[in-house]
């Protein structure tokens, strides 16, 4: 089964890891039962709608998104599949508020993305 690991530039916690910490315990729960430990527990292959999407085409080519709806905001933790085998690294997480995500968070993710493939080191399982 998949790891699912977060992008470490530095010590404490991420931007993803402050956000899934200060939500309210019943949609923390919810999230994690019905999204995280669903995911981890199927082969990244079986990845599907409507816990996930894979993005194709454009500037979020080669890049996935971990999908929610947690107190009404559509939520997307943005991550590729890597950097082995059997890892699925999320990148940075956003508010869906267009039908489409807006350009600079696919470009964010894409930078790390790269960054993340240069050195996976910089990749850590999340212990959620």
């Amino acid at each position: 089964m998949p790891n699912i690991k977060l992008l470490k530039t530095r010590p404490g916690k991420n931007d993803v890891e402050k956000w899934y910490d200060a939500l309210p315990t019943k949609e923390r729960m919810s999230f994690r039962t019905n999204r995280l430990d669903y995911l981890a527990d199927q082969p990244l292959e079986k990845w599907a709608m409507p816990s996930y999407e894979t993005l194709v085409g454009g500037p979020c080519d080669g890049l996935g998104q971990i999908r929610a709806k947690i107190a009404g905001s559509q939520i997307r933790l943005i991550g590729f599949r890597g950097p082995n085998d059997d890892e699925f690294t999320i990148l940075l997480f956003a508010k869906k508020t267009t039908r489409v995500l807006p350009k600079r968070v696919c470009e964010t993710a894409q930078k790390r993305k790269r960054r993340v493939i240069a050195r996976p080191e910089l990749a850590h399982e999340w212990i959620f």
